[in-house]
């Protein structure tokens, strides 16, 4: 079967629906610039342009701050927080889906559980560069004398410790052998 393990096709409504929140997530977060650092596909073309075009001598502009804009934009403690509500949503529905297809009776293929994998873990590392965005937002705004983000980015905290927990569900099943099929 040609391709078949290049691109395995969700066999579970619950595996679709986890592919597509993750994806979501992580979309939100870089289109957003909620990030220090540039989305790592971007790390990772700008290297390889620098090795193919030897670039030493020509060094890309210096970019604005993703911190200060995003201040510029949001303005408040209270639209920050809004933002870290979203985000804490999003991630609780990935944990949600990913748990789901964990837990699920269903013959799934290691490659397609693979995917599943790859889909938690890269929202999980959207994630984790969000929250130390948000972490430099708050300090701003605590240091302009505006307050907190009132526990926002604690609650975080705590749907990037759920989602962790869910990658590492769907890792253990796929490591336990459960997730392979006869077929695939």
């Amino acid at each position: 079967m040609a391709g078949g393990d290049d691109a395995p096709a969700p066999r579970l409504a619950e595996q679709a629906a986890l592919r597509g929140a993750a994806e979501a997530l992580t979309a939100r977060v870089e289109e957003a610039g909620w990030s220090l650092a540039p989305p790592p596909g971007d790390q990772a073309r700008s290297f390889l342009g620098r090795l193919i075009g030897g670039g030493g001598e020509t060094a890309e502009p210096p970019q604005a701050d993703p911190v200060q804009i995003y201040l510029d934009a949001a303005g408040t403690p209270q639209a920050a927080g809004a933002d870290l509500t979203m985000l804490a949503q999003s991630a609780r529905t990935v944990s949600t889906e990913a748990l789901s297809v964990a837990a699920s009776p269903e013959g799934l293929g290691r490659s397609a559980l693979e995917r599943d994998i790859a889909a938690a873990e890269q929202a999980l590392g959207a994630l984790r560069r969000a929250r130390a965005f948000f972490v430099e937002v708050e300090a701003e705004f605590i240091e302009a004398g505006q307050g907190d983000l009132n526990g926002a980015l604690d609650r975080l905290r705590e749907a990037e410790t759920g989602l962790a927990e869910a990658a590492d569900a769907l890792a253990e099943r796929r490591w336990s052998g459960y997730g392979e099929t006869l077929a695939g």
